[in-house]
């Protein structure tokens, strides 16, 4: 086959390129907006490239045989449908309901408050709501003690740190508090804080955990340090990124399903790890 015959069979002739090009543009602006909402980003660092990915998949798309145009068409048209499908209805509370164990506070050893992101010299949102939570249990008597996760080689994941630093701040007395003994390794993971816990208790006899976590990471969190042979309740935290218990707006059913996406392929990665 010529090089006109093959250029044919994916565009429909050279005069096609233009036009396709700037149509899968468009498109992939359009295909990397709604997958953003929906969590679908590229995951961790990678992140900064879902539109060019996007982008690119559109191009490849585009300018491709006709079935290859009609197979973007449709994922394009699906996922611009699950968006407004997840914006529109319960469907994402209800997968979130899923991911999200409550089991009530219950005496316990110790209070274990998950890190969360901080910025570098004080709590962010995210921290707060887990401080926050952590402070109520140990103020209403559930534990005599309070460790605050956190990861000192991250500088805006300071939770370690900042928590202690905030009670302090606020007048509330730290010596509940046990300094967390972080393993020398980042990025810190849940695992590795439920690793570091397991050898903290063991050193100081902590059979039954308090666990402080956002609503959407309960579930794993839970999992995780159970299977370290802790004594697990998971007490979950005010999210202040969306209302649980009555999500009206679109944007937090977005939010929602964002976080039920992360959770479940997170789940998935650890199951694939055989850690439970």
């Amino acid at each position: 086959m010529t090089p006109a015959g093959l250029w044919r069979t994916f565009a429909d002739g050279p005069e096609e390129r233009p036009r396709r090009a700037a149509v899968a543009v468009v498109l992939g602006l359009l295909a990397s907006a709604n997958a953003t909402l929906l969590g679908l980003a590229l995951p961790w660092r990678l992140g900064r490239y879902t539109t060019l990915c996007y982008v690119l998949l559109a191009l490849l798309g585009q300018l491709g045989p006709r079935w290859l145009r009609r197979l973007h068409w449709v994922g394009l048209a699906g996922l611009v449908t699950l968006s407004t499908v997840v914006a529109t209805t319960p469907l994402a509370p209800t997968l979130l309901a899923q991911r999200v164990v409550d089991d009530g506070p219950a005496p316990a050893d110790v209070i274990v408050v998950l890190s969360a992101s901080t910025w570098s010299t004080s709590l962010n949102a995210a921290s707060l709501e887990r401080w926050l939570h952590g402070v109520e249990l140990l103020h209403a008597g559930w534990a005599p003690a309070i460790v605050f996760t956190g990861d000192p080689l991250n500088r805006l994941n300071r939770f370690d740190a900042l928590g202690p630093a905030t009670m302090a701040a606020v007048g509330l007395p730290t010596a509940a508090v046990v300094p967390f003994e972080a393993p020398p390794r980042t990025p810190l993971t849940t695992w590795d804080e439920a690793q570091a816990i397991r050898a903290m208790g063991q050193a100081r006899g902590w059979q039954r955990v308090l666990l402080v976590t956002s609503p959407s990471h309960t579930q794993r969190s839970k999992l995780a340090f159970e299977a370290q042979g802790l004594a697990v309740r998971v007490v979950p935290a005010a999210s202040t990124k969306y209302d649980r218990v009555r999500p009206t707006r679109p944007a937090w059913r977005l939010a929602m399903f964002q976080d039920w996406v992360y959770e479940t392929t997170a789940l998935a990665v650890y199951r694939l790890r055989g850690r439970f």
